[in-house]
Order: C-alpha cells, then structure tokens, then sequence
C-alpha cells in the first residue's frame, strides 16, 4: 500500500477518498506468493483465481465507466500470461487506458500510474491523443506480454546463450530480426 501511495505521490496525484469514484480505476494484479521472475523461470503461469479476481474488477470498474490502468505485478520481468489472454479474450485489454507488468513491481506500477495520469489528465484538459495512448498501450502489451513473457524465455538460449549482460553489436543485428518474426507471430 505504501508503495502505491508512494507512486501516486510522484505521479502528482492522490489516492480517492473511500466512496470516491476518483478519475482512475488503478487495478493491481498482486504479485505471486512464490516471487516467480519470467527471466529466471521462463514458464511460470497465471493463477486462474487471480486472472479472474483482476479481469473482474477490470469489468467492473470500466462497466461504471470508469478509465482503468492495470499494474501487472504477478511476476518480475514480464506480464502474467493468463491475464493478458484473459483480457483479450473478454475484450477488455484495449479498453485500458494504461498497462504495465515489466521489470520491478516498482517500475511496473510506477509506469502504469505515470501513463495512467498522463491519460487522465490529457482528457481532461482536452489534449487527449486517442491514437498516441492507444500506441502507449500496445507498446507495454508488446513489450511486457509478447517479448518478455513468450519469446525472450524462447529466444534467450538460442540467440544470446541465456545471457542477461549486454551482447555484441553483432549478435544483436543478427538476432533483431529472428526476434521480430517471433513477436508477429505470437500477436498474429
């Protein structure tokens, strides 16, 4: 709770009185018991009830019409799976205004408050760039789902002996475009 309080502050902004719908529905995906990190133990999956304790409160709160963030925190280095595919199945991932599930919690939920301000705030000074935040989306869902939690697991051994330090130039080129074709396939 600090640390989303915390967050909020740096954000510039506040946690809602109780009672008070406030401009954003931020919903945490809390983190798994067992701490798992998608780079270290690449098939680690979502908990059913959990997926479905998060994608519930997603509905809910877009159902009240509500603009929605979801901070992915289930897992270090890449997005709980399940929930992903959960909200895409449900047709709620492209109604958030805000996603992240990268890296720390601290960065996944610092990312996911910053974009979801900016989001608020935008529409309410009515500068909102629905294609600009709609980008912003998918570039966590591409990164946080798709590249960190599928194919970087997939491709780590094979393109860069499982490293986690930084690769040649050379290695990079060669693998950039191995990496695309693998991330088209996985949003295809």
């Amino acid at each position: 709770q600090q640390s989303v309080l915390s967050q909020l502050q740096a954000s510039g902004a506040e946690a809602a009185a109780p009672n008070d719908p406030g401009d954003l529905t931020l919903v945490i995906h809390t983190p798994d018991p067992g701490r798992g990190d998608l780079f270290g133990a690449p098939n680690l999956r979502g908990d059913s009830h959990a997926v479905a304790a998060t994608a519930g409160a997603v509905r809910e709160a877009l159902d009240r019409g509500n603009d929605v963030a979801v901070a992915d925190l289930r897992f270090g280095n890449g997005a709980d799976v399940a929930l992903i595919e959960e909200l895409a199945k449900t047709g709620l991932l492209w109604r958030l205004c805000a996603y992240g599930g990268w890296n720390t919690a601290g960065n996944a939920l610092g990312s996911t408050i910053a974009l979801g301000v900016s989001y608020v705030l935008a529409k309410r000074l009515g500068t909102l760039d629905a294609d600009a935040a709609r980008r912003a989306l998918a570039r966590r869902v591409v990164d946080d789902y798709a590249w960190q939690s599928i194919q970087r697991p997939a491709l780590s051994l094979p393109l860069f002996d499982g490293q986690i330090s930084p690769v040649s130039p050379e290695r990079s080129r060669r693998g950039e475009p191995i990496a695309l074709d693998a991330l088209r396939a996985t949003l295809a």
